[in-house]
C-alpha cells in the first residue's frame, strides 16, 4: 500500500473516503475501479515527465518547457473528465498529482524569466552606453564647433536605423547610437512577447488547477455527507488533506503572476536614469538621449498592449475564485456547518477568502512603484493625489 496503508483492492479499497458510492452496493463491486486504475497510471505518468524534465540538461529544459506545459494541460483536462463522470474523490485523489506538477512547471518558468530578464536588461545598458558615448561627443563636437550642425544624413540615418543597413552612416556616433538603441527595442519588444505569452500561460493554468482542487474538494465534502461520516473530530488521511495545501501554494502563485506582470509593465514606463539628463541645449531634437528616451516611451506604449491579455486571464482566474467560494458556501450551508470543523474546508474557505486581499497586496507594491518613478518631477500633492 501506499504511504503505509494497507493495500488497495478491487471489492474495497481502503483508501477510500466515504465508502464510495451508494449504488456500488447494487452492482457487488466498485463501478469507479477503471476509473481509479486510470488515475493511477496518469499521475503515475505525470509525476515520471516532471522528474524526467528536471533531469534534463538547460538547453533542453528550455526547449521541452512548452512541450510539457501541453501535455500537463491535457492530464488536467482528463482529470476535470474523469472526476466530472464519476464525481468519487477516490478518482481524484491521485491526480492531485497533475496540480503538484503545475506548481513545479510554473516554478521553472519563474527561472527561465528571470534569465531572459537579465539579458534584456543587459542589452539596454549595452544601448545605454552607445547613447551616452554619442552624447559626449555630440557635445565635444558642440564645443569645438559652435555653429555646426548634425547634417540631414545623420538625423535620417537615426529614423533608418530600425530598419536595416544605414551605410556609411554607421561609423558616426548618433548612427552606432541609433543602431543600438533599436536593437535594444527589438530584444525588449520580443522579451516581452515571450514574456506575456509565458504569464498569460501560467494564470491559465493556475484557474484551471484551482478549478479542479476545489471540485475535488467539493467531492470529498459530499462524499463525507451522503454516507453520514461528518462528525467533530474527524480527521481524514493525508492524501485527501494535502489539495487544501496546493490550492494555497496555486493562488500565491496566481497572485505572484498577477505582481509580475504589473511590475512588467511598471518597468517598462518608468524612465531610465539616462534618459533624466536633459538633451543638449544647441540640439535638443537630435540629442541621442533625446531620440532615446523618445524609442524608449513607443515601446512602453507597445508593451502595454502586450501584456493586457495577461490582466484579462488574470481578471477571468479572479472571476473563477469568486464563483468557487460561492459553491463551497452553498456547501457549507446544506451541511448545516456539520463540515465547518473539517480540517480542509477551514483551509480551502479560508485561502479562497483571502485571495482577493492578497492579490492586492501584491500589486499595490508595484502601483505604487510607478506612482513614484511617474511621479518623481511633479510635486509632493499630485503624487498622493494619484496614489489614492
Amino acid at each position: 500500500g501506499r504511504n503505509g496503508s494497507p493495500p488497495r483492492t478491487r471489492s474495497g479499497r481502503s483508501g477510500r473516503t466515504g465508502g464510495g458510492h451508494a449504488n456500488d452496493a447494487d452492482n457487488g463491486g466498485d463501478a469507479d475501479a477503471p476509473e481509479e486504475d486510470l488515475a493511477d497510471l496518469l499521475a503515475t505518468l505525470v509525476r515520471n515527465l516532471t522528474a524526467a524534465h528536471q533531469l534534463c540538461t538547460e538547453p533542453e529544459r528550455t526547449t521541452l518547457h512548452e512541450q510539457l506545459a501541453a501535455l500537463l494541460a491535457a492530464a488536467l483536462a482528463a482529470s476535470q473528465g474523469m472526476l466530472a463522470r464519476t464525481g468519487n474523490p477516490d478518482v481524484s485523489t491521485p491526480l492531485v498529482a497533475v496540480s503538484e506538477a503545475y506548481l513545479i512547471w510554473m516554478d521553472e518558468a519563474e527561472r527561465q524569466r528571470s534569465l531572459e530578464l537579465v539579458a534584456s536588461e543587459r542589452e539596454t545598458e549595452a544601448a545605454e552606453l552607445a547613447v551616452a558615448e554619442a552624447e559626449a561627443a555630440q557635445l565635444e563636437r558642440a564645443l569645438a564647433h559652435p555653429d555646426e550642425e548634425f547634417t540631414d544624413e545623420e538625423y535620417d540615418a537615426w529614423q533608418r536605423a530600425g530598419g536595416g543597413d544605414i551605410g556609411a552612416d554607421s561609423a558616426r556616433g548618433l548612427s552606432r547610437a541609433a543602431e543600438a538603441v533599436a536593437r535594444a527595442a527589438a530584444v525588449r519588444l520580443t522579451a516581452a512577447a515571450r514574456d506575456a505569452a509565458r504569464l498569460r500561460m501560467s494564470v491559465g493554468i493556475c484557474e484551471a488547477s484551482v478549478r479542479f482542487l476545489v471540485a475535488h474538494h467539493q467531492g470529498i465534502v459530499a462524499t463525507l455527507l451522503r454516507a453520514g461520516l461528518l462528525r467533530p473530530g474527524l480527521r481524514l488521511r493525508e492524501e485527501h488533506r494535502r489539495h487544501a495545501g496546493l490550492l494555497q501554494q496555486t493562488l500565491d502563485k496566481l497572485a505572484h503572476l498577477a505582481a509580475c506582470c504589473a511590475s512588467a509593465v511598471a518597468e517598462a514606463h518608468a524612465p531610465r536614469a539616462l534618459h533624466a539628463a536633459a538633451a543638449t541645449e544647441a540640439h535638443p531634437h537630435h540629442s541621442p538621449v533625446a531620440l532615446a528616451a523618445a524609442s524608449h516611451a513607443m515601446v512602453a506604449t507597445a508593451i502595454s498592449a502586450t501584456y493586457a491579455p495577461v490582466l484579462h486571464a488574470v481578471h477571468s482566474a479572479l472571476l473563477s475564485v469568486r464563483k468557487c467560494l460561492a459553491v463551497c458556501s452553498q456547501q457549507l450551508a446544506a451541511s448545516g456547518g456539520a463540515a465547518v470543523g473539517l480540517e480542509p474546508v477551514a483551509t480551502v474557505c479560508a485561502v479562497l477568502c483571502a485571495f482577493p486581499g492578497r492579490l492586492v497586496a501584491q500589486l499595490l507594491p508595484a502601483h505604487e512603484l510607478a506612482v513614484l518613478r511617474h511621479g518623481g518631477g511633479a510635486g509632493g500633492g499630485d503624487a498622493g493625489a494619484v496614489g489614492t
